[in-house]
């Protein structure tokens, strides 16, 4: 199930990575109640990046995988 988010997918922004030849986006998730947030209960999304433009695109993909030489 895609997450309501076309941008950052309900996460905040981490990092963007360079891996080889490709790009990975990674964000942070947290509880809907940050009253009482547990950091065992937050959860990190990572995505890959496509550039078009210049601009870094990132799509919600269920699974996907890193390309190996």
């Amino acid at each position: 199930m895609q997450p309501e988010s076309q941008d950052s997918f309900q996460s905040q922004h981490r990092w963007f990575l360079p891996i080889g030849d490709q790009w990975v986006y990674s964000g942070d998730r947290y509880p809907d109640k940050p009253s009482i947030y547990d950091p065992d209960k937050g959860r990190v999304i990572m995505l890959p990046v496509e550039w078009q433009n210049d601009k870094p695109i990132i799509k919600w993909q269920e699974t996907w995988f890193l390309k190996t030489r």
